[in-house]
């Protein structure tokens, strides 16, 4: 016993330890307060689960739909969630029917099978899905389960657009006289009015307009791919391209080519001129030759030099008409050719050389040269021809096998004459120096020049100066490289085969006559597999059929063939036109008949045509995507986009 008392009793009157009804409450009160917070953090913790499941599945469906069918972008939507949601442990999370395509109107949601341009995604973990958030202390308020869902909405910039008129402030889409857009498959897009009278025709599968649509009233001209009227939709558009890394990168590069440093121009010692003619030489001829270790025998009017030495220093080079002259043709490629003076000849003969490396100081001026493979540096040419290359009465100069070329001041082709740089070989690089005049490469009548390819090499082609093949009947071939580096712009007036790669245009880009080809297709200018990115400074392009203002044109009935790449970082890039207000816009007219195939982007100027051109996408596989700040077409214009797969097939944004 303790204190006389039964250890019981002792017991039940002790308070040492004890709690109140109050301190229980309390307890049980901090019991669910916990319980909340730890609940809480696991909700919280599944919540975000869901919407990240919910997130990467919306952002994946829609980019898969730009590319394929509805049920496949489903599929793949659900593959990416279960990564984060697996199907173990949560099996309904997220089902076939969460993943709705439809439309975006810019504040709600509306699901349309078969949409290409909006989709929502709804994820959960629900009793309905049989797989609800089960609590823990919360049991002891009365909650035992909470159902959870999140949900997505990502759109494209507009949809899938073959045609967009950005400017909010401009004329939009305006069509007069008889012309067409031919849009079945895509949609047609305006932040502005689209203008669309009688007598003119839209075909799209979707209209797509931020402005009031002014229409014939007698009839529906804005139908889709059956005729009947198309659908529309009331939305502000941005610039699908407008983010887009490689199109920016591509313009970045005009100031790393501008500030390019240029090779020195070319500087020879003087040395003695040598003509060769129906007499014999001088001595003091025949002693600079032998200098040079060289020997020169005449038979009538053939001249045979042969040289055994490894270095030849010479002035110039002329000829009498008639005068045949093979200049060491059989010599050592290893030979160096050192001329102060200009290389010159007539018509009616020939001037031959074997292979080496060739300083040409004072240029090269005449017909019917003939070069071995090498190295060639050719400096400005002699009053008369300030051109590096003055090719006259209808001659060739031909330059054979893989060289590198440097002209100091391009060339100039006269009388129906040809050059022809490497032709038939892969491993070529040009360098073309300008005149004073700020032109490179000058082509008149039936003049023809043909680069060799320069395959393997970064930069194959630099030209600084203007290109102007301002002959109707003009050819020219450029090469297959990647990149074509043109500080000065491009007008031809004739026709031109543009081998694989992307061209930086530094100036304007002109095709503006009708009726020359390079090749038997009889396409006036050519090319696969091609970008060309325009800067819009430099050369204007008033004049003759293309307006002053203008970065772009196609005009008197030429005919233009150019395909984009498929593939690379290059894909479905097609003319990429200046990127700063007020540079230029496209302009088509008179008859031009274009298929071009990837975008046409000219974001902050207006696409014109008229003059019954045409405008269409290279063939039924290429796609053609016209982006301007306005659409202008009148006078019998078309403008026709086969497919669906773009270069700009909107930019991707989640909205909610």
């Amino acid at each position: 016993m303790i204190g006389g008392k039964k250890p019981q009793i002792a017991f039940l009157r002790d308070t040492d330890g004890g709690t109140t009804a109050f301190g229980l409450f309390v307890t049980v009160i901090f019991l669910i307060v916990g319980g909340m917070a730890v609940d809480t953090a696991r909700l919280v913790s599944a919540r975000t689960q869901l919407q990240i499941a919910a997130d990467n599945a919306a952002q994946a469906a829609i980019i898969y739909r730009q590319s394929m069918e509805e049920e496949e972008a489903i599929s793949g939507a659900i593959t990416i969630a279960r990564g984060t949601l697996p199907e173990a442990t949560n099996p309904n999370g997220i089902r076939a029917e969460d993943v709705e395509f439809g439309v975006w109107d810019g504040k709600t949601f509306k699901a349309v099978p078969g949409e290409t341009g909006a989709v929502r995604v709804t994820t959960g973990s629900t009793s309905a899905r049989g797989a609800g958030i089960n609590t823990l202390l919360l049991k002891l308020s009365g909650v035992p389960r909470v159902d959870l869902e999140t949900r997505a909405i990502f759109v494209t910039g507009g949809g899938t657009g073959c045609i967009y008129a950005l400017d909010d402030s401009g004329k939009g889409i305006e069509m007069s006289g008889g012309t067409n857009i031919s849009a079945p498959e895509c949609s047609v897009i305006s932040n502005a009015v689209v203008k669309v009278p009688c007598g003119t025709t839209i075909t799209t599968k979707q209209l797509v307009h931020d402005d009031e649509v002014d229409d014939c009233q007698w009839s529906e001209a804005i139908v889709d791919a059956q005729g009947e009227r198309a659908p529309r939709r009331d939305a502000h558009t941005d610039d699908p391209l407008a983010g887009n890394a490689q199109v920016r990168a591509l313009h970045a590069r005009f100031q790393d080519i501008r500030y390019e440093p240029w090779p020195a121009a070319l500087s020879v010692a003087s040395g003695t001129d040598i003509n060769f003619g129906w007499s014999d030489l001088k001595k003091t001829e025949e002693k600079a030759l032998a200098d040079s270790g060289c020997t020169a025998e005449r038979d009538e009017g053939k001249w045979t030099v042969t040289c055994t030495g490894s270095e030849i220093n010479l002035g110039g080079i002329g000829t009498g008409g008639g005068i045949t002259v093979d200049f060491n043709s059989g010599g050592d490629p290893a030979t160096v050719y050192n001329f102060s003076g200009t290389l010159t000849h007539g018509g009616g003969s020939s001037l031959t050389f074997g292979s080496g490396t060739f300083n040409l100081g004072g240029g090269i001026k005449g017909a019917d040269f003939t070069f071995g493979s090498g190295s060639f540096h050719i400096g400005e040419g002699s009053e008369g021809c300030k051109y590096s290359i003055c090719v006259t009465g209808g001659g060739k100069v031909t330059f054979d096998g893989s060289s590198d070329f440097i002209l100091d001041s391009g060339m100039s082709i006269g009388g129906g004459g040809t050059v022809k740089f490497g032709v038939g070989s892969s491993d070529n690089t040009f360098v073309l120096g300008e005149t004073s005049k700020g032109v490179s490469m000058v082509l008149n009548g039936s003049d023809r020049v043909e680069f060799g390819d320069a395959i393997g090499v970064d930069v194959g082609l630099r030209v600084r100066g203007e290109v102007k093949a301002t002959g109707g009947g003009s050819c020219v071939v450029f090469p297959k490289t990647a990149n074509h580096d043109l500080l000065g712009g491009v007008n031809l007036s004739g026709a031109a085969v543009m081998g694989a790669g992307i061209y930086h245009v530094d100036g304007s880009f002109r095709a503006g006559t009708g009726g020359a080809n390079c090749t038997e297709d009889k396409v006036a200018v050519s090319g696969t597999d091609v970008t060309v990115v325009i800067s819009g400074v430099g050369a204007s392009l008033s004049g003759g059929k293309c307006p002053s203002g203008s970065s772009f044109c196609v005009g008197g009935g030429n005919a233009v063939t150019l395909t984009a790449p498929s593939t690379g970082a290059n894909a479905l890039l097609g003319i990429i036109g200046p990127l700063d207000e007020g540079s230029g816009g496209a302009y088509i007219s008179a008859g031009g008949s274009s298929r071009l195939s990837g975008v046409m982007y000219f974001p902050n100027d207006p696409i014109e045509m008229n003059g019954g051109a045409t405008i269409g996408g290279s063939s039924e596989t290429d796609c053609l995507q016209i982006i301007g700040s306005e659409i202008l077409m009148s006078g019998g214009t078309a403008a026709a986009s086969e497919c669906i797969d773009m270069a700009a097939s909107g930019r991707i944004q989640m909205v909610d």
